[in-house]
C-alpha cells in the first residue's frame, strides 16, 4: 500500500531517509483489512483541498468523533485509519511549530476502536507521557504526546481505566 502523505522525497539520500522508509513500512503494515477499508472510504469522501478540521474550543468535545487530540489552539478529530501529524499543511493534524518535523508521527485509529501512535523517524523523536516511543505504542485517554516542545493530549469518548491491560504498551 502506498500513501502520498508518507513519501520520503523531502529527505536527502541519507540514513535518515532509510529510517523514515522503515518507519513508514511498519506504520502502513499495522492497518488491518477493516481499517484499510475505512481509510479508503474516508479518502473517497474527502474533497481535494478540503481544509483540516479543528474545533477552536479546546474544552469542547467533538460531535460524532470517538478519538481526538487537544492542544492550546483547539481539538483535532481523528478519523479511522492513518492520521498524519506534523508541520506540513497536508497533514491530517497540522502542528504550527517550526521545530516539529514535516511528518512527525502518525496516529492509527483501528476499526476495532483501538489507537496507536508511531514516530515516523522524526528528527527529535515523539514522546508519550515523558517517554520516547521506540515503536508502535497503544494510546489511552489522557496520554500526553510531545513533539519537541509542543504537547497535545489524546482524548476518547470511552476512556478505559489507566490500569487496564496494554496501557502505554509498545507494540511489536
Amino acid at each position: 500500500m502506498s500513501d502520498p502523505r508518507f513519501n520520503s522525497m523531502h529527505l536527502d539520500a541519507s540514513p535518515r531517509r532509510e529510517e523514515y522508509r522503515k518507519a513508514r513500512a511498519l506504520l502502513l503494515g499495522t492497518c488491518g483489512m477493516q481499517t484499510l477499508a475505512l481509510e479508503r472510504e474516508r479518502i473517497l469522501e474527502d474533497a481535494p483541498g478540503q481544509p483540516h478540521t479543528i474545533i477552536e474550543d479546546p474544552a469542547a468535545k467533538p460531535e460524532g468523533v470517538a478519538f481526538w487530540i487537544v492542544d492550546k489552539h483547539g481539538s483535532y478529530p481523528l478519523k479511522p485509519g492513518l492520521n498524519s501529524v506534523g508541520r506540513m499543511p497536508n497533514n491530517d493534524v497540522v502542528i504550527p511549530d517550526g521545530s516539529v518535523s514535516r511528518r512527525h508521527c502518525a496516529i492509527v485509529v483501528h476499526q476495532t476502536r483501538g489507537c496507536e501512535i508511531h514516530d515516523t523517524a522524526s528528527k527529535n523523536g515523539t514522546f508519550l507521557n515523558g517517554n520516547r516511543i521506540t515503536g508502535p505504542t497503544k494510546l489511552a485517554h489522557g496520554d500526553v504526546i510531545r513533539m519537541c516542545d509542543y504537547e497535545v493530549v489524546f482524548q476518547t469518548n470511552d476512556p478505559p481505566p489507566a490500569d487496564s491491560p496494554g496501557y502505554g504498551e509498545t507494540l511489536g
